[in-house]
């Protein structure tokens, strides 16, 4: 069917050029007719061109219909369909809709989001209270609670988008009121000491290296801060493949290094002590221990247990693990975990214990801060 505006047809034909103007009630047809040329005239050049010009009139509404497309649009109908439904053209429900556009929501495209809004309040509520703790524990929740099945990864993205981040829990030792009293004390009675007093210390320590790596380490999501409570993970002082070594640091380097076969008394402590001191170990401070260093006119400091923050052999001992860590393979028994041991320690620089018996004086102030607990240290 063609339009029934006014048209306007031109002719070109051998007897010169014919413009047809027709009033709307003009048919197609008869325009069609009127610029028909004949053949025959082969030695001319016959050409036709036929404009037509439409004027697209928008046909008014009913004030009904317009409040039913304005409905169906809040709706979220598309253009399509409405124009569909009410037999009017796109353009018409366009155009309706551009007077409507501060109240009208915006066109949905796609799926919608598993991740809804009240969801962000259930994982920030969950993870904040500690009763979720890793990706896979929200997306098993989410998928009993809700019925719904979210990947690692999305959940993984709406972790970061909240702004948590996954961090290691650090195994500390277990600290009791007592500890915690203790190490304050020790930290307020030095609190005073310089860098050079604190030079004049040996510090030792033992520590078990595993042959596979480390005892493991447990994962948790938290946001960005300092060291909290649930990231502290309680050790006791005792839990093969492995092996203990002591070990011991001044200002001038690295001391010796011995190996300890089976398990380590206080007669086999007092042997590694010739050359060297004591920490807050039980077995340390035994009375056939004391007996030996008022013997030999050893001075100790009075260290308080549980205290690995406040001991920076600690993180002579990590350093030392790390170095363990850069082999390709795994150590063949323990015999061989021992040699690579002796040969990274020897590699320990005095530099290396200088820096960290340079702490001293802050890791007293964070103990101070801490009220006697763990801090970063």
């Amino acid at each position: 069917m063609h339009p029934t505006n006014h048209h306007s047809a031109t002719c070109r034909q051998p007897g010169g050029l014919k413009l047809y103007t027709h009033a709307a009630q003009t048919s197609w047809k008869a325009l069609e007719e009127n610029c028909f040329v004949t053949e025959g005239l082969s030695s001319m050049s016959i050409s036709f061109t036929l404009h037509i010009l439409y004027y697209n009139i928008m046909k008014k509404i009913s004030q009904q219909c317009h409040k039913e497309i304005i409905q169906k649009l809040k709706d979220g109908l598309s253009h399509r369909k409405i124009a569909q439904q009410y037999n009017v053209a796109i353009g018409t429900v366009s155009n309706v809709r551009k007077t409507l556009l501060a109240v009208l929501p915006k066109s949905k495209m796609g799926r919608l989001k598993k991740m809804q809004f009240h969801h962000h309040h259930f994982l920030e509520r969950e993870f904040k209270s500690r009763t979720i703790k890793t990706v896979q524990q929200a997306c098993q929740v989410f998928k009993e609670r809700f019925n719904t099945n979210i990947s690692h990864t999305t959940m993984h993205k709406e972790l970061i988008k909240q702004h948590y981040k996954a961090r290691v829990i650090i195994k500390r030792p277990l600290l009791t009121k007592k500890h915690r009293k203790a190490c304050l004390l020790f930290a307020q009675t030095y609190k005073d000491w310089t860098v050079d007093d604190w030079k004049s210390i040996i510090w030792s320590d033992e520590i078990k290296i595993n042959c596979m790596g480390s005892d493991g380490h447990c994962f948790c999501w938290l946001k960005a801060s300092g060291l909290a409570s649930s990231l502290i993970q309680p050790t006791l002082k005792y839990g093969s493949g492995s092996i203990m070594v002591w070990g011991c640091m001044t200002r001038a380097g690295a001391g010796k290094m011995t190996v300890i076969h089976g398990f380590m008394d206080s007669t086999i402590y007092v042997n590694i002590l010739k050359e060297n001191l004591q920490d807050g170990n039980p077995k340390h401070t035994s009375g056939y221990t004391k007996d030996w260093f008022r013997r030999k006119g050893i001075q100790t400091l009075p260290w308080p247990a549980q205290s690995l923050d406040l001991n920076p052999i600690e993180h002579l001992w990590g350093l030392l693990k790390h170095c363990l860590g850069q082999y390709p393979t795994a150590p063949q028994g323990q015999q061989e975990l021992a040699i690579r041991v002796a040969k990274e320690w020897d590699k320990i620089t005095p530099t290396d214990c200088q820096k960290l018996i340079e702490s001293m004086p802050q890791r007293l102030r964070a103990v101070i801060k801490a009220k006697g607990s763990h801090t970063k240290y």
